[in-house]
């Protein structure tokens, strides 16, 4: 008898530690989900693993570029899910939508000196880029594509109208 209550006790210390550590783990990805969305690359850095830290600094630079261009959209939201992967690999499950557009991704996490940290691939790119740049990416793009073609077609123009006035000299 008192072998099977042990046994329980065990079970029970070992599924509260497994659980204590997986909301860890959910509380570690909302954070860097939130800095994201916030823009606020440097507390996004501060829980990533050096290659997401890479993609954080590439997209800051990129955001810095466009940030004017970016409207405000619905409310941005997102659900935490739960881990996909096992005890050594595990991925949070992270569902966003922004309006009518929702995204997935199974963000990864690493053990790095008993702290988690989000450690992202360049698969994961376009879910930050979703989240950074509210779904506006393609669109801040094209614009800015048509008003380089623009500046360059009248520049272009212009350029050819001063020539024929020389040529009339």
């Amino acid at each position: 008898m008192k072998k099977i209550i042990i046994l329980l006790i065990s079970i029970t210390i070992f599924a509260a530690g497994c659980k204590k550590k997986e909301e860890e783990q959910k509380e570690k990805v909302k954070e860097f989900v939130e800095a994201v969305e916030n823009n606020d690359f440097e507390k996004a850095e501060e829980n990533s693993t050096p290659k997401t830290r890479k993609l954080l600094t590439a997209l800051k630079k990129q955001f810095q570029k466009l940030k004017d261009k970016i409207k405000k959209p619905e409310k941005v939201e997102k659900e935490i899910g739960e881990n996909t992967g096992d005890e050594k690999n595990p991925k949070i499950k992270v569902d966003v939508s922004i309006g009518k557009d929702k995204k997935q991704v199974h963000i990864p996490l690493v053990l790095v000196d008993g702290k988690w940290l989000i450690d992202l691939s360049d698969e994961d790119l376009s879910f930050l880029q979703f989240i950074i740049f509210r779904n506006q990416l393609q669109i801040i793009i094209k614009n800015n594509d048509k008003k380089k073609h623009t500046y360059k077609h009248t520049k272009k123009k212009s350029h050819k109208k001063s020539k024929k006035k020389k040529n009339k000299t």
